[in-house]
């Protein structure tokens, strides 16, 4: 693809006001005399002018001429407001098909003979009693009693509006929700349920939408991109750079059950008791599966059309959102993450568990996948007192992350009444230190004159073990990503099928014609095909670290230092002139 997203600052603008293509034309002009290469038009509530409209459309043509005429990059945002798949409401409006639902887990410890239990209103997939004895749960033995479970109503109704003269008052029951009633042998038992409950609140439309169906997206694209492409016409999608995609991430889904038979040759029905009890021994035999399955669906019903719809349209794939393993990102024409949400003078949070929090992650992903850039949407909620000292204090880590195109969230259009309160702070003008913001892309710039692509020296590789944010192991996970940073040892972040992808037979792997021979695991959990690649690797000469950091050559931070690993910041950068140290 012929386009790429210039280094610097590329905001989303709100468009959370009403707006006309006066106020659209001066405030694209403040942007360009404060350095801002680019902006994501992002419909906002506080907009007003129906979103998709014709008039709306007329306001995005005003803001695509605006840029051309400023030398800026006009991007566009494919939601009102977000997460992406909805079309503000629309896909799910009169199609209850596609509405989102969740796998509801119960685990509950009852006691026989007579048991009785209610549970959510959903769609009962899989009930079992689990006999409890002393050496813990036979789950051999579980009791399917999924035909045990009948209805019940959880309120009654009284009131005024009979039938007749004669009968003015009215006895009723509503809300029916299932019920468990069964008589077995005494003793203590696990009752362990799955229930498919429709998503009662989602952000902005009380619901949300089922994204691994295919039919549900294909409608999803059909009132965004091909709208878009529709009115916008060649004449002015030849200008626009790059397509911002945000939040949506696989989930369960109507479809899995059935998927689930035709993928693995068995019945679901046969995995709810390991997916919801931990201490079951085939418990992340059927996780990973499940993710597996997820990630596939998801794959095929978004991911792939929307990448080929961008590409077709000679328009950049821009992501930002959960990702369940860092391949999901090779889709992404620049991969982005949603991080640098810390004031400074606290520990930054750019190395967050999570793989959407993940700077080094996402800025891994644009090295291994060979992407021109990667992007973090930043800045997220700092509040009105944030300075322009915490926004170069995060850029400047961001940069040594590998990222060096950043989106701040954001610049509002209007801070007035209560728009004030979405997410702040704005970073456009109503700061007072907006006269001085051109300073930080401008620093931006300067830094990649000097290092041109931001490709990290490469001593090791650090398979992602999928951990979330905030678990346990996920902190500690943490702990040690800046650990590593601080230690000098330059490291990238990779999917596991990338290491089982490559040729290990001389036990040292080429990374962008770097040669490494450390590889570091950290989840406990390997599936049977990474390591039996791992322990090849080790076999042909290279070196497998577990939760522990190697020793390399290129070490450039003392000991002293090392022990301070908050206040270490450098990194090394592969340049054509060869390497590069940022401090």
């Amino acid at each position: 693809m012929s386009k790429q997203i210039a280094p610097g600052i590329h905001p989303f603008w709100f468009w959370n006001t009403p707006l006309n293509p006066e106020i659209i034309q001066q405030q694209i002009a403040e942007m360009a005399a404060a350095g801002v290469r680019g902006v994501f038009i992002h419909p906002r509530q506080g907009m007003e002018v129906p979103y998709l409209s014709p008039h709306y459309f007329e306001l995005i043509k005003s803001a695509i001429d605006a840029c051309v005429q400023h030398s800026m990059q006009p991007h566009l945002y494919d939601e009102f407001p977000y997460p992406a798949g909805i079309a503000g409401g629309l896909v799910t409006m009169g199609r209850p098909e596609f509405q989102a639902t969740a796998l509801q887990h119960v685990h509950a410890k009852v006691t026989g003979p007579q048991i009785k239990q209610q549970f959510q209103e959903g769609a009962v997939l899989d009930r079992r009693l689990v006999p409890l004895q002393q050496g813990g749960p036979q789950w051999d033995q579980a009791i399917d009693v999924t035909n045990a479970i009948g209805v019940t109503y959880t309120n009654q109704t009284h009131f005024n509006g009979g039938l007749s003269a004669y009968t003015e008052q009215r006895y009723f029951a509503h809300d029916p929700v299932p019920c468990l009633e069964i008589h077995v042998e005494a003793g203590e038992y696990i009752l362990s349920a799955a229930i498919q409950v429709h998503v009662q609140w989602h952000k902005y439309w009380n619901h949300y939408v089922d994204v691994c169906n295919p039919a549900a997206m294909k409608t999803f694209m059909a009132y965004t991109q091909e709208r878009y492409q529709e009115a916008l016409g060649k004449s002015y999608m030849q200008h626009v750079v790059g397509w911002f995609v945000d939040e949506i991430h696989p989930s369960w889904s109507r479809c899995i059950p059935e998927q689930y038979q035709e993928h693995f040759g068995y019945d679901m029905k046969s995995a709810y008791l390991a997916l919801q009890n931990t201490a079951h021994p085939d418990h992340h035999r059927e996780q990973e599966r499940l993710q597996e399955l997820q990630y596939n669906l998801f794959c095929d019903s978004f991911e792939k059309p929307v990448s080929d719809w961008c590409h077709d349209n000679d328009v950049l794939y821009v992501v930002e959102k959960p990702q369940l393993r860092i391949e999901q990102l090779s889709y992404a024409d620049v991969p982005g993450c949603d991080a640098a949400h810390v004031r400074a003078g606290q520990r930054h949070d750019l190395l967050r568990a999570g793989l959407r929090y993940n700077a080094r992650a996402t800025g891994s992903a644009a090295q291994i996948y060979e992407k021109h850039a990667a992007l973090c949407e930043g800045f997220h909620s700092l509040g009105w007192s944030a300075t322009l000292e915490d926004v170069r204090y995060l850029s400047d880590h961001l940069v040594l992350h590998g990222i060096d195109r950043i989106t701040p969230h954001a610049f509002f259009a209007s801070s007035h009444g209560l728009r004030k309160h979405d997410a702040p702070p704005s970073f456009f003008k109503d700061q007072s230190y907006w006269p001085l913001f051109k300073e930080i892309p401008e620093r931006l710039e300067r830094i990649h004159a000097l290092t041109g692509p931001l490709r990290h020296a490469v001593d090791a590789l650090i398979i992602d073990p999928g951990y979330n944010r905030g678990d346990q192991d996920g902190l500690a996970y943490e702990d040690f990503l800046h650990e590593i940073t601080a230690s000098g040892c330059e490291y990238l972040i990779v999917d596991q099928n990338y290491i089982i992808e490559q040729d290990v037979t001389k036990g040292v792997l080429t990374v962008n014609q770097q040669s490494v021979r450390n590889i570091i695991t950290y989840n406990k959990h390997i599936n049977e095909a990474l390591s039996e690649v791992l322990q090849h690797f080790v076999t042909c000469g290279g070196q497998v670290h577990h939760a522990c950091i190697p020793e390399v050559d290129n070490i450039c931070v003392t000991a002293a230092e090392q022990e301070q690993a908050e206040f270490i910041h450098q990194a090394r950068f592969q340049t054509e002139h060869g390497f590069v140290l940022m401090a």
